[in-house]
């Protein structure tokens, strides 16, 4: 019940409240089959409770991601290194690729001091004729990976010139094949 009322909660105040999956299904349906009339109704505890029936809703799609992003699906995996952080760009098949950043030391990530050890972003890539571009991440940001033969170089578009914490810009790395790589193309 309490996933319920959290529902209720943020519909109310505006402000999201996370469901908790398969706890409210588990006593629900142990209290439902302590009751000998009630028993034969204690599977429908999975979809009574809201945490669970969003569990169950959201699972096609969690798979569906988990796949695409699955070691069997990569195609190609591309490596960066920096003064402070250490690039990791993934290329998977239907087009889906991710970058993962991480930062040694931290980086200041606002202006209350908050630190950030690392980041990600997951878009969509083409590649095209000596260039591999790659969209639909952080807005409408645009990054374009141009091969220079034994690296490519990032060139980024539409990044906020307004931004004054600067940590996930991507223009200028230089990314190289990584030595694990298995091209399964």
């Amino acid at each position: 019940m309490l996933n319920w009322a959290s529902l209720i909660q943020s519909a109310i105040t505006k402000k999201l409240a996370s469901p908790v999956p398969l706890i409210g299904a588990l006593f629900l349906g142990l209290g439902l089959s302590y009751f000998e009339k009630a028993r034969p109704y204690a599977i429908l505890s999975i979809i009574a409770d809201y945490g669970t029936l969003v569990l169950i809703i959201s699972l096609p799609r969690l798979i569906r991601e988990f796949w695409e992003t699955s070691r069997f699906n990569l195609i190609r995996t591309c490596v960066a290194n920096s003064q402070n952080a250490k690039y990791e760009l993934r290329l998977y098949r239907k087009g889906v690729f991710v970058i993962n950043v991480k930062f040694e030391p931290p980086q200041t990530a606002n202006e209350h001091g908050a630190k950030i050890s690392e980041f990600g972003f997951q878009g969509k890539w083409e590649e095209g004729k000596d260039v591999i571009e790659c969209r639909q991440y952080a807005d409408d940001r645009i990054l374009r990976l141009i091969d220079k033969g034994d690296s490519y170089l990032a060139k980024e578009s539409n990044y906020p010139q307004d931004r004054k914490y600067r940590y996930d810009h991507l223009n200028g790395i230089r990314f190289m094949l990584s030595s694990q790589n298995k091209v399964h193309e």
